[in-house]
């Protein structure tokens, strides 16, 4: 009888179990309006066609996301392609899909100062300051290319301003609170607002994100879920990577 009772019980809580929201993590940094609003819409599609609920988790830094999958909370995440390797050498994490630009194009950062500074290329910034992106808060801030970065350190910069945001870059540049600064796209076709400052640099471009899943959950649920971000278009495009030829 008890068996009975116990198997009737299982059964009326399947559902119930199979009802909770799969938890995607994103990160916000001080973006979160935009970050939230775009998700919530990709996630809601994702969610009808999969046939699996998806629900959006906001993250201020890729350090909660790590700790997410190392606990087991986490499930599915976008990731800058840096903590995607950094996850995958951990085991915590596999790449599914990269995540580009509508027309399937990447990101580029890009160096700029006033149109009338006498900084006409990089090694022109020796003894100036320069803004940059928090490295843990947005993707590509970690994306600009390794030779770039490089060069800037070498020559040993007078001084490095953290800013959150790349509007807050530009407002600095075109102000004369720094000489130059280093702007990231966020969101595909995001204005903000650099058409009075010259660019002097930038990078190939570079996937926006990549979507990493758990490697211990159930490959049914992750086909699903990655079958409908593939046929998914929308402010982002999703390719499995090996598809992705651009550099």
């Amino acid at each position: 009888m008890r068996m009975v009772v116990g198997i009737v019980f299982i059964l009326l809580l399947s559902p119930v179990l199979a009802a909770v929201p799969l938890p995607f993590a994103v990160i916000t940094g001080n973006e979160a309006v935009a970050t939230r609003e775009v998700w919530l819409m990709i996630l809601e599609d994702i969610s009808e066609r999969s046939g699996h609920d998806m629900k959006l988790q906001l993250n201020h830094d890729h350090s909660s996301i790590k700790e997410g999958f190392r606990s087991g909370e986490s499930v599915f995440a976008v990731v800058d392609p840096l903590r995607m390797m950094q996850m995958r050498q951990e085991n915590i994490a596999q790449p599914l899909l990269e995540v580009t630009g509508p027309d399937g194009s990447g990101v580029k950062t890009r160096l700029y100062v006033r149109k009338d500074s006498v900084i006409r290329e990089v090694e022109d910034l020796i003894g100036h300051t320069i803004a940059i992106l928090p490295p843990d808060i947005h993707c590509a801030a970690n994306e600009y290319p390794m030779e770039m970065i490089a060069s800037i350190l070498e020559i040993k910069l007078e001084e490095v301003f953290l800013l959150d945001t790349s509007e807050s870059i530009v407002k600095a540049i075109r102000y004369g609170a720094v000489d130059a600064g280093i702007i990231t796209e966020i969101i595909p076709g995001q204005d903000v607002g650099t058409v009075d400052l010259r660019l002097i640099v930038e990078s190939e471009p570079v996937a926006f994100w990549y979507v990493v899943v758990r490697p211990d959950y159930s490959s049914n649920v992750i086909t699903a879920i990655k079958d409908a971000l593939l046929s998914f278009n929308g402010v982002y495009h999703f390719i499995l990577p090996e598809q992705n030829d651009k550099p």
